[in-house]
């Protein structure tokens, strides 16, 4: 590919201080990959290795002091490395329109993250940011969740690990000087006003507040792991693998430390005024293990044109981010590559059919990455939607391209929770083969136990099953114990659905019954009172709000909307209609007579309230 630089950009350069977009689509960029990072940098490959070993001990380690072993794939993470400031100029976060004097920084969202840093930088060492933000994702990833304090402070204290010079050997709590003085002169923010903060208080996000509120984080976690020669660290990772967000910080803090923050606050504050901050040494009974075989290949242009741009895009930088596109399609319109990762951040950004276009595109070249045949999948879902969030059914077409791509996603990684989910989303919505639904649930639940929604639609799926018992059983336990707000809300609106469509399908059915009877002695057509449509009933939708009933009649398509108070009564004249009303399409098609109100409203969609449903054949 030809990537030509013109005399124009090197005087663009020259003006501006900033390397435009032609200077990084030059050779020179080498790739290595280690067993959980992709880096590519212009920096020498050695240098390049030496961040991939490092950050690949820092993995092994904290996991080991956490006892801890993950098997299951974690999200992308893709490491930059810049030679020399020059380079890495364009990148950094900007603070008041200007670049920020840093050395490296991490960047997460949830599905990738990028650690980024230059190696000829001369502000501060990139590890103290890169590792900080890296153990907030390893605590996520071990853990989901964890008070405020306890995670800001974790991830402060590892932000200075240090590998030993022996095989085996770390070092971890060197003291942050910063943080040590700003302690020594300002007042100390209350243990139980400290434990208790959350993302949403002053102390997390007023800048003065939240540098106190960082120090004293880190400066508890350092006494709790080391003071008395480290008595309460088993009590601090209890609190880390029992935290729970239905009981507040400050019970757990006490139940974890057999004592309440006042207790324990007059120690840590003498901790605090001896400054003592001393690192320890931790020799493991056996060398810390991790894989370091490292591959080592060129970086072509389009890969790095491709990582920079998702970079600054997922930066909120979409407008700096399409040059790079722009310059990487010139020399290539069939890069799959950058079509994912277009795909991708589009449909991060709801352009559903800019996302599906360039999706169909990077999995029509065979892409191998698993995650352009999932978001092609949502994609599809989406651009199909009339732009509310409820989807009420798919398209043929798009139901069936979507199912094959998950079913690549899978074949691709059959440990990613998330494919599963979605098939039994099509399923649902479909009313097809539910009980496949809840097997593929299942499968995910298995390899996502953490996971409060994939057991939140398990319900939703045993709901339109009928299967009231079962969905009531996990809308319950939802309600009372799920981790986040959210789900345990959804969950308390889905059982009173429940609740609701059950009582409605026992009263339907039980009208059904009483009408059998006289059914058999009245004509049809002259039994109720009102306006009638004869046509074939297609589908039954049932809800907590009441059903609503779709009758095809000549060449169009009618709805019949029943609140839950007044169901219609439905009449047989023939056996071959079912004893039960069974939400969802109808397997075989019935002639009915609906008697019906007309609708006052002209605009609605909906007919009219039916007040009878004959079935005549």
């Amino acid at each position: 590919m030809n990537y030509a630089i013109s005399l124009t950009t090197i005087m663009l350069l020259l003006a501006t201080g900033w390397p435009p977009v032609e200077v990084y689509a030059q050779e020179g960029w080498s790739r290595v990959r280690s067993s959980h990072f992709t880096l590519i940098g212009d920096a020498q490959i050695k240098e390049i290795d030496s961040v991939a070993l490092r950050l690949e001990q820092f993995r092994a380690s904290v996991l080991r002091l956490f006892d801890q072993n993950l098997q299951k794939p974690g999200r992308q993470i893709t490491a930059i490395v810049f030679k020399n400031d020059a380079g890495f100029i364009p990148f950094k976060p900007l603070y008041r329109g200007s670049p920020s004097e840093v050395s490296g920084f991490f960047h997460s969202s949830d599905d990738k993250s990028y650690i980024v840093l230059s190696l000829g930088g001369r502000q501060s060492d990139p590890y103290r940011v890169i590792l900080h933000e890296f153990a907030h994702l390893l605590i996520t990833e071990i853990w989901q969740r964890q008070p405020t304090w306890l995670n800001e402070g974790l991830a402060d204290y590892f932000s200075t690990f240090q590998p030993g010079k022996n095989a085996g050997e770390i070092e971890t709590g060197l003291p942050i000087i910063e943080h040590a003085r700003l302690l020594q002169k300002e007042k100390l923010i209350p243990l139980s006003t400290l434990i208790s903060v959350d993302q949403g208080s002053a102390y997390y996000n007023d800048p003065l507040l939240k540098r106190l509120f960082y120090a004293q984080s880190w400066a508890l976690v350092h006494y709790l792991l080391l003071s008395n020669e480290g008595k309460r660290a088993s009590q601090l990772f209890n609190l880390m693998r029992n935290y729970s967000e239905k009981k507040t910080n400050e019970e757990q803090f006490k139940e974890s430390f057999e004592a309440s923050p006042s207790e324990i606050e007059t120690g840590f504050r003498q901790y605090i005024q001896r400054g003592a901050f001393t690192s320890v040494k931790t020799t493991f009974d056996r060398k810390v293990e991790f894989d370091q075989s490292i591959e080592t290949s060129k970086a072509e242009p389009a890969e790095v044109l491709t990582n920079l741009g998702d970079l600054l895009w997922r930066m909120g930088r979409k407008e700096e981010a399409r040059p790079y596109f722009k310059k990487l399609f010139e020399a290539d319109t069939e890069n799959e590559m950058a079509h994912t990762t277009l795909g991708i951040l589009e449909y991060r950004d709801r352009n559903y059919a800019e996302a599906r276009k360039h999706l169909e595109k990077s999995t029509a070249l065979g892409s191998t990455n698993y995650l352009a045949w999932y978001y092609y999948s949502m994609a599809l879902q989406w651009e199909s939607s009339d732009g509310s969030l409820i989807i009420s059914t798919l398209p043929a077409e798009t139901e069936g391209k979507m199912r094959k791509a998950l079913a690549r996603a899978i074949e691709l990684a059959p440990d990613f929770p998330d494919s599963y989910r979605q098939m039994a989303f099509i399923n649902m919505i479909n009313d097809t083969d539910l009980d496949q639904g809840v097997n593929l649930l299942r499968q995910a639940i298995a390899l996502a136990p953490e996971r409060e929604d994939f057991r939140y639609a398990l319900a939703q799926i045993y709901l339109r099953k009928h299967d009231f018992s079962e969905a009531k059983i996990i809308a319950a336990d939802l309600s009372k114990n799920a981790g986040m707000e959210e789900i345990r809300s959804n969950a308390i609106y889905l059982l009173e659905s429940i609740e609701k469509t059950e009582e409605l399908v026992k009263r339907m059915n039980l009208e059904r019954v009483k009408s059998e009877e006289a059914a058999a002695r009245t004509l049809p057509g002259r039994r109720f009172e009102g306006d009638q449509i004869r046509g074939t009933l297609i589908r039954i939708d049932c809800s907590d709000m009441g059903l609503t009933l779709t009758v095809r009649s000549g060449t169009r398509s009618f709805k019949f909307h029943a609140p839950a108070e007044r169901s219609p009564v439905f009449v047989r004249y023939t056996t071959d209609v079912p004893n039960e009303i069974i939400c969802g399409p109808s397997k075989s098609p019935q002639l009915v007579i609906i008697t019906y109100r007309k609708s006052s409203d002209p605009r609605s969609r909906i007919e009219g309230e039916p007040i009878g449903v004959e079935f005549i054949r």
